[in-house]
């Protein structure tokens, strides 16, 4: 049944059979507008055109599909079907063809043009009228717009090459897995890294593959995948080649669902081998000494701290940690060269493996230090015999660089026990045993006790109590007169800061200096007592003319030396003082004059640019080479008190070659420690010219200072009488 149209006619019955045929007539229309109904309502577009090319009938649906106002508007619109309809030129033929061919298309997917020019997809169901005699009458076809499922299986193509693409070409290992762990997908990258072919690969289970140290993480990983804890995982770990080579991976991983439910695993895993052999090689770098390749203080805490958990668990497992410090590394530096230096420092490293056992460990720690942990050890008496071996074997000379070299060593022992909590306090208290020891003569050992703790925990409190003291000027400086022996004239003034504590009262040089020589504190110390000691002098130096040359003696420490400000310090104060340079004379231990011997001549060429005088205290007790004593411009040897209060005939004659040694060198001596008048007497007698001691008087505060030039004055600046009494 077909509707009418203007170019179909309905053949109508005669007029003598209208009788007999009104009931089936009836049944036609009434067909007739049930189509008509469901032509123009339909939802999809339904069309009606004839062989010659043209649509004699379209439903409002396809009207609106192809953008027209109105059936009859598409129909006027598109008269020539195979030019204004299909977008493919030989659209019209293609679809004659076929529909000629089979009498009805099915699901035939075409573009056509809407009005505005447009092209869509269409799919339509096409079959073709005929008469009763065959003749064709015209075709009659739905069509249904697939525009955006044409587009998204075009998108969805385009993506699946993407993904083909990026999984054909990508750097790293794609592939996919079935729950089981079958492998079901790989790339190329995976056959270059396994070695296995795609087919080869696809046939075995991942348990084939992980290195069965692996296996477990690789289970938990999955496991957590399949209870849905993670949907996505990272991780590492090693699969064997089919080479057998081993190859590290890092692999991430996300389940595959369908329908809402897991069906398999894709991964990416990154060939990491290379990277983590580099990061072998670091760790490796990073944990050993690179002179002498011991392992270095990182390692050997963290073998330390093995050992400490071990014995807090099992308090029978003793431990002990040996920390050694070489005796005079710094002069076999300094005289032979950091070359020699540090063949030392391997030769050691190679004589400490020695007196070892393979379960122990042996380790440089920075510099000239070194530790040892003995394990398991039997006895604490072990710990002694290991330290006494290493002391031994550590006296004998090394032969280097054509060098016979000697050393020697002091050694901090720690003993395991139940209040070692880190592996730092052990380390901590075998370095203070070791300090002891070397404080104890060096070239020994000392086992760490309690004593040793709350010696180190008073110093920390002394260096506390120091630094305040030096930004509050707590000091004070006493002053001890130097006189000339032929008269008992003063000719000037030692500077000796004292530090009056506010609670612990006056606390002694022979306890503060040290600690501020460790900690650097002494350089800000050292330049208090300068400016005001200069400042004072410049006082006192105006009291009278008798008083105008008085020199001034300050004591420099090694640490100041190091300071590259040094000359320009001294030159500032001398100049904020108003204090004449060729008054001020500074006094050099011999032991810091010969370890900085070649470098510490252009400081003192500079010092006596400023007129400044330069004196050698404690001379006599060091190793001083008459070479740099020479070279040095030095003005004053001052003798060491132990050769003075020594009373022996051979103190006397090292005294004698001091003096006769400073009269031929142009230089000035004086003694220091006179305490007696026979001793006074003797250094008259050996022509000594000058001394300082408590025979004279003892270092004074700056009030009692200045009553003493005030009662000298009186006495033309003597302070002893011909007589060689003393004047107290």
């Amino acid at each position: 049944m077909i509707s009418r149209s203007p170019d179909i006619e309905i053949a109508r019955p005669d007029a003598p059979e209208q009788a007999r045929a009104g009931a089936s007539f009836e049944s036609l229309r009434e067909a007739e507008l049930k189509y008509r109904s469901i032509f123009e309502n339909a939802i999809h577009g339904i069309y009606q055109s004839v062989n010659e090319g043209r649509f004699v009938n379209v439903n409002p649906a396809l009207a609106r599909m192809l953008g027209y106002d109105s059936p009859a508007d598409m129909i006027a619109c598109c008269a020539d079907i195979a030019r204004h309809y299909y977008v493919q030129t030989d659209g019209r033929e293609a679809f004659l063809a076929l529909i000629t061919e089979r009498g009805l298309l099915q699901g035939y997917e075409v573009q056509v043009r809407r009005k505005d020019g447009v092209a869509i997809w269409t799919r339509e169901n096409v079959y073709a009228v005929r008469d009763a005699h065959g003749q064709l009458l015209y075709y009659e076809g739905s069509v249904e717009d697939i525009t955006a499922h044409k587009q998204a299986e075009v998108a969805l193509r385009e993506s699946e090459e993407r993904y083909r693409d990026l999984f054909e070409n990508a750097n790293d290992i794609i592939y996919t897995a079935d729950l089981a762990g079958n492998y079901t997908s790989v790339n190329k990258v995976g056959e270059a890294v396994t070695g296995y072919s795609r087919a080869e690969l696809c046939r075995l289970n991942f348990t084939h593959l992980v290195a069965p140290e692996h296996l477990a993480r690789t289970h938990e990983m999955l496991a957590h995948k399949f209870t849905g804890q993670e949907t996505t995982t990272v991780y590492e770990l090693e699969i064997v080649a089919k080479d057998g080579r081993r190859v590290s991976l890092e692999i991430s991983t996300r389940l595959l669902f369908a329908a809402g439910q897991p069906v398999g695993v894709q991964g990416i895993a990154r060939d990491i081998t290379e990277r983590k052999q580099v990061e072998e090689r670091l760790r490796q770098h990073a944990l050993a000494d690179a002179l002498t390749g011991l392992p270095n203080r990182l390692l050997f805490t963290d073998h330390l701290k093995l050992a400490v958990e071990q014995a807090r668990r099992q308090p029978a497992q003793r431990f002990a940690v040996l920390f050694l410090d070489l005796d005079r590394f710094k002069m076999i530096n300094d005289s032979l060269g950091h070359g020699v230096g540090d063949q030392l420092l391997i030769a050691i490293a190679r004589q400490l493996e020695s007196c070892l056992r393979a379960s122990d460990t042996v380790a440089r720690l920075g510099g000239d230090e070194f530790a040892i942990l003995l394990n398991d050890i039997s006895d604490f008496d072990d710990a002694i015999r290991v330290a006494e071996r290493v002391l031994h074997e550590l006296k004998q000379p090394f032969k280097l660089a054509g060098h016979e070299v000697f050393t020697s060593a002091s050694i901090g022992i720690a003993l395991s026990n139940n209040r070692y909590q880190a592996a730092a306090d052990v380390l901590r208290d075998a370095d203070t045993a070791m300090y002891r020891a070397k404080a104890e003569g060096k070239a020994r050992y000392e086992v760490f006790d309690m004593v040793m703790h709350a010696r180190v925990v008073a110093l920390l409190q002394l260096e506390n109590d120091l630094r305040r003291a030096i930004e509050r000027e707590e000091f004070s400086i006493y002053y001890q007169p130097i006189v000339a022996l032929a008269d008992g004239r003063i000719t000037g003034f030692e500077a000796l800061v004292r530090w009056p504590h506010p609670e612990r009262g006056l606390v002694r040089p022979a306890e503060f200096i040290p600690v501020a020589e460790e900690t650097g504190l002494i350089v800000p110390l050292g330049r208090w007592v300068l400016r005001a000691a200069c400042a004072q002098m410049r006082l006192w130096q105006a009291i009278s003319p008798a008083h105008a040359r008085l020199k001034l003696n300050v004591n420099l420490s090694g640490r100041q030396f190091t300071q590259t400000d040094l000359c320009g310090h001294i030159e500032h104060t001398l100049a904020v003082t108003n204090f004449e340079p060729h008054c001020l004379q500074l006094e050099i231990t011999e032991s810091v004059v010969m370890e900085n011997a070649q470098t510490i001549v252009p400081m003192l060429a500079r010092l006596r640019a400023l007129g400044v005088e330069l004196a050698i205290d404690d001379f006599g007790t060091g190793y001083s080479s008459l070479s740099y004593l020479r070279r040095f411009p030095i003005q004053t040897l001052k003798i060491d008190r132990s050769f003075i209060s020594g009373g022996a005939e051979e103190d006397a004659e090292i005294v004698r070659t001091i003096v006769l040694l400073a009269r031929n060198m142009g230089k000035d001596v004086v003694a220091e420690g006179i305490e007696t008048p026979a001793q006074l007497a003797q250094l008259r007698a050996l022509d000594c010219a000058y001394g300082q001691g408590y025979l004279f008087s003892a270092p004074q505060d700056a009030a009692a200072t200045e009553r003493m030039l005030r009662h000298a004055l009186d006495r033309d600046l003597r302070m002893l009488p011909a007589s060689d009494e003393c004047v107290a």
